[in-house]
C-alpha cells in the first residue's frame, strides 16, 4: 500500500504487507512471523482510510477484516472484523457486505445465493437484505444488485433498493437486454454478471451479459431515467466472440468503459484490455504478453487510471505503457522489476 498524504497503491510484496506514506514505510503484516495468509482485496473505502482484506487463521473472526489507515504507524495498523466482503457508499457511511463470494469478484464463480446485508460505515447494525450478487451504489442512499429472477421469467434481473427501507424494486430484467439483440443472434446461456456505475454520472449503468459455455460476451450501457417512466434507454455495445469477459470498469472522468476478457488462439491465452469510448461508440483493444494464466484477479486487474481519466497504465513486455486511450502511441518505460511475475501497477494520483 503506497500512501502520499492519502493511500492510492496496493502492493503486496511476497509474505509482507507494506504501507508507504510521506516517505515513512510501516510493516502492516509479516507473514514471514505469521503463516496465516492475508491479502489485500483492493478495496478502498470512498474516502481512502479504509482497507478491506481476506484473512484466514489470524484469530479475526470471520474471513474479512478492513484496516483504519490512518492508525498505521511503527505499530502497525488498527483492525476490524468484518463478516463479509464490503462495498463502501460514495460517502463511506454505510456499505453492503457480500457473504459467500470471491475475493477478486470474478463474476463468474459468484454464488448467485450470496447472502447481501448492509452495514454503517464500520460493518455494524447489520440489516439483512436478500440473496443475490455484486451489489453496487447509485448515491449515498440508494444500491441495487443481481438477484435470481421470479420463476416465471428465470435468470436474473437487477434490482434497486433504498437504504431507509430496503425494499427491492426491478430495474431490469435478462431479457430486457436481450431483447436489443437481433433473435438470430442471442446468446444461448446468457446470464447477466457484472455492473458497473459511471462515476461522472450515476444513471449510466454498464452491464455485462455472458455465455460462459459458448465464450460469448455483451457488453451494455444502460441509461436510467430520473422519472418514474419511461424506464430508460438500452444500447449494445460490444460483442465478444469467443471472448469470456471477467472484470467491467469505467475510467474516473467517466468517458471510457473498459472491458477485460481471455482471448484463446490454439493453446495460447492472453489477457486484453476493451477501451469503449461511450459518445463516440468506438472500441480501442490492447493485448497483453500473458500467455499462461489462471482465472483469478491478479491479471486482469495489473492496470490503473490517473485520476483525470487521461492515461491508463499497465506492465507489459517488461516495461510500463503509458496510455492515453484516445491516442494511439503507447509511451513505453523500461523499469526494473523487483519480481519477472510482477503484474499489478497502480497510480499515485495525490502527488
Amino acid at each position: 500500500m503506497i500512501l502520499a498524504g492519502k493511500p492510492v497503491v496496493i502492493a503486496h510484496i511476497k509474505s509482507q504487507t507494506i504501507l508507504w506514506r510521506d516517505g515513512q514505510t510501516f510493516l502492516a503484516f509479516d507473514g514471514r512471523l505469521d503463516p496465516a495468509p492475508i491479502v489485500p482485496s483492493g478495496w478502498l473505502d470512498p474516502d481512502k482510510q479504509a482497507l478491506a482484506f481476506s484473512l484466514a487463521n489470524t484469530g479475526i473472526p470471520g474471513q474479512f477484516a478492513f484496516i483504519d489507515l490512518a492508525s498505521c504507524g511503527s505499530a502497525g495498523c488498527d483492525w476490524k472484523p468484518l463478516v463479509a466482503l464490503p462495498l463502501w457508499s460514495p460517502h463511506s457511511s454505510q456499505m453492503i457486505l457480500m457473504q459467500n463470494t470471491t475475493l477478486f469478484g470474478d463474476p463468474h464463480l459468484m454464488d448467485i445465493q450470496s447472502l447481501l446485508s448492509r452495514a454503517d460505515g464500520q460493518g455494524g447494525a447489520l440489516t439483512p437484505i436478500g440473496t443475490g450478487f455484486n451489489p453496487f451504489w447509485l448515491d449515498n442512499e440508494t444500491y441495487g444488485y443481481v438477484r435470481p429472477a421470479a420463476p416465471e421469467t428465470s435468470g436474473r434481473e437487477i434490482v434497486v433498493a433504498s437504504a431507509t427501507t430496503d425494499q427491492a424494486r426491478l430495474l431490469l430484467t435478462l431479457q430486457d437486454l436481450l431483447d436489443t439483440i437481433p433473435l438470430d443472434q442471442r446468446p444461448d446461456q446468457p446470464s447477466i454478471n457484472y455492473i458497473a456505475v459511471n462515476p461522472s454520472d450515476p444513471h449510466l449503468l454498464g452491464i455485462m451479459v455472458v455465455d460462459f459455455p459458448h465464450d460469448e460476451t455483451y457488453l451494455f450501457l444502460y441509461e436510467r431515467s430520473q422519472h418514474p417512466s419511461p424506464a430508460g434507454q438500452i444500447s449494445l455495445r460490444l460483442h465478444l466472440h469467443g471472448q469470456a469477459a471477467f472484470a467491467l470498469d469505467f475510467s474516473p472522468d467517466g468517458h471510457w468503459m473498459m472491458v477485460s476478457s481471455a482471448e484463446h488462439e490454439g493453446d495460447s491465452n492472453s489477457w486484453v484490455l476493451h477501451l469503449h469510448d461511450i459518445n463516440k461508440n468506438q472500441t480501442r483493444t490492447l493485448r497483453s504478453d500473458v500467455t499462461h494464466f489462471e482465472r483469478s484477479g491478479l491479471i486482469w486487474t495489473g492496470y490503473d487510471w490517473s485520476k483525470d481519466g487521461q492515461w491508463l497504465i499497465k506492465i507489459n513486455q517488461g516495461a510500463l505503457h503509458l496510455i492515453a486511450p484516445a491516442q494511439e502511441p503507447i509511451r513505453k518505460i523500461p523499469h526494473h522489476f523487483p519480481s519477472p511475475n510482477c503484474q499489478i501497477v497502480a497510480w499515485n494520483n495525490f502527488f
